[in-house]
């Protein structure tokens, strides 16, 4: 079992037409593409390692909106971490281990007390 995450062509094609629909030359857009954007990223944050934590900018615009929304340097460089993981992911597909910790290889009773007072120790000793 090799235990991996493909990203299938055609999601590809459709999150990177997204986001090339905000060059960096681009000022401002449409309330609704925006949406658009936020609304689609998060079905591949999970199979993304760190995609999760890069939402804070996205959705910061969206507070307050009413029609269009400022793309700041901010945002653009957002953008373009989700332009490279997205690249990345295509070309490299991920494994399960580096999102989804896996069970303890190792697990022992442990007295750190010096009393035999107990306690439990597990840790992971293989690399992800």
């Amino acid at each position: 079992m090799q235990r991996i995450i493909l990203l299938p062509a055609a999601r590809y094609t459709k999150i990177r037409a997204l986001l090339d629909t905000f060059p960096r030359s681009a000022r401002r857009c449409t309330l609704r593409n925006w949406q658009v954007l936020c609304g689609n990223l998060p079905s591949i944050a999970p199979m993304l390692p760190g995609g999760m934590g890069l939402f804070s900018c996205l959705y910061a615009p969206l507070k307050g909106s009413r029609g269009r929304i400022r793309l700041t340097d901010a945002i653009h460089d957002e953008l373009d971490d989700w332009r490279m993981l997205l690249t990345s992911l295509a070309h490299r597909p991920t494994h399960i281990r580096e999102i989804i910790p896996d069970f303890p290889t190792c697990t022992a009773t442990h007295d750190a007390s010096g009393r035999r007072m107990g306690g439990v120790f597990a840790a992971s000793l293989l690399p992800l």
